[in-house]
């Protein structure tokens, strides 16, 4: 379904279950044959945000983690909910904090899953992007490039795209098996194509190193869950602090897992999540 939230410009958005409790989730197009354990009782919401997934492309100008909080709402008011949780992967879990700030009467409860902390990107990076560079296989990143350079990527996109994930997506995951286990394709959207991809992460950028809510996070009365993996290649300190500075939060860390817990740690990711929507 498609939602206009600018003149013209619209962002796409698909719901799995139908049970009362409404759970939004940006970044949606990853998760959309992953997240039926959530279901029982609930509805979940797959948001693909603004310049991602099936929705327009806006533009450097109309990017940013601040429209996208506010695309939440416009969203939230289409669907009749009165109150949501959230779930935010990656830098989405900014996003949704955000929105949960500007919007506290509307938001139950948060899910900050593998994300940043309250300060955006104002963390030392721990030395962790070393251990996602070197779980890349030179030999395939070698014949990523021979691809590019034999025009692939523009020949056959979707086909560069799963080759390109294929070797470099495992640069997030502990297990590197456990991506055989994604069901859903990013690469049918010509947004997540590598090249096209990094541009549209490359317009969020400015916000993210312009967040910085620590003294609002320090009032956020929603509970949240703080979800990490302890192999992400990303900083851990920055959500460890979210999960020190949100008055009503806990903090959940999965061992032998990456950026991606639903499915390298399924059997404790959903368990968990699950009753923490719940209410518990």
């Amino acid at each position: 379904m498609n939602l206009e939230v600018e003149p013209g410009k619209r962002i796409f958005f698909s719901t799995i279950g139908d049970g009362p409790q409404v759970v939004v989730m940006p970044g949606g197009f990853y998760v959309e044959h992953e997240f039926e354990p959530l279901t029982d009782g609930r509805t979940i919401v797959l948001l693909h945000q603004r310049n991602r997934g099936r929705s327009d492309v806006f533009g450097e100008a109309l990017s940013g983690i601040d429209r996208e909080a506010d695309d939440i709402e416009v969203l939230r008011r289409e669907l009749g909910a009165d109150r949501i949780s959230l779930i935010g992967w990656s830098y989405a879990g900014l996003v949704t904090a955000l929105y949960a700030l500007d919007h506290p009467e509307h938001v139950d409860r948060l899910v900050h899953l593998c994300s940043l902390g309250p300060r955006g990107f104002d963390y030392p990076d721990e030395g962790r992007p070393a251990i996602g560079a070197a779980r890349i296989d030179p030999e395939g990143a070698k014949r990523v490039q021979e691809l590019q350079d034999e025009g692939v990527a523009d020949e056959d996109p979707e086909r560069f795209c799963r080759k390109w994930r294929a070797v470099f997506g495992v640069r997030q995951f502990c297990e590197p098996a456990a991506m055989d286990r994604q069901r859903s394709d990013p690469c049918v959207y010509p947004n997540e194509w590598p090249q096209a991809n990094a541009e549209r992460v490359g317009w969020l950028t400015p916000s993210i190193e312009r967040f910085d809510e620590t003294e609002r996070l320090a009032t956020l009365e929603a509970p949240m869950l703080v979800v990490i993996g302890l192999d992400d290649p990303i900083p851990l300190e920055p959500a460890r602090e979210m999960a020190r500075i949100v008055p009503d939060a806990r903090l959940l860390e999965l061992e032998r897992c990456g950026h991606w817990p639903w499915l390298e740690r399924p059997e404790v990711f959903f368990g968990q999540v699950d009753v923490f929507l719940a209410g518990d």
